[in-house]
């Protein structure tokens, strides 16, 4: 690969790509982190342009608890507030959700946060947000919304 071209990033989860040759004629980017994969293709150059092209297709946006529900055992950004008061993100892996406690869990049950305080202390991004896109979206945002 061309150390010059940049690498192309997981629409998904904002993840690194790794390219994939299983056979001389099989070759397709594959997310390092969650797995995702751009489509497959012939040729080298093909792929690395079908990767870029999805990375730059697919929107970030606010998920809803549903969506967050749905994506157990994958990584999702967490914006809320850092020890200072200030907004930050980091990026967990969704474990599961708890229903009778209104609890939802990542990073194999270590971190927590309250269901019933999405989207006014916490949410989650489908990938890492920029400056400029948790800026642009309020918090009071709804699914479907984006």
């Amino acid at each position: 690969m061309n150390k010059k071209r940049r690498t192309p990033r997981c629409p998904y989860c904002g993840g690194e790509m790794e390219m994939r040759e299983p056979l001389d004629w099989i070759i397709y980017w594959r997310c390092a982190t969650c797995a995702a994969m751009a489509p497959t293709c012939e040729t080298r150059e093909a792929a690395y342009k079908a990767a870029l092209r999805r990375d730059e297709c697919v929107k970030n946006y606010v998920m809803s608890l549903a969506e967050i529900d749905s994506r157990v055992g994958a990584p999702v950004c967490v914006e809320d507030y850092d020890e200072d008061g200030d907004f930050c993100y980091r990026t967990r892996t969704v474990t599961r959700q708890d229903y009778e406690s209104h609890r939802i869990y990542f990073n194999s049950g270590r971190t927590w946060y309250d269901a019933n305080e999405y989207l006014s202390t916490w949410r989650c991004w489908l990938r890492e947000p920029t400056r400029e896109e948790m800026e642009a979206t309020p918090w009071e945002v709804k699914h479907n919304e984006h």
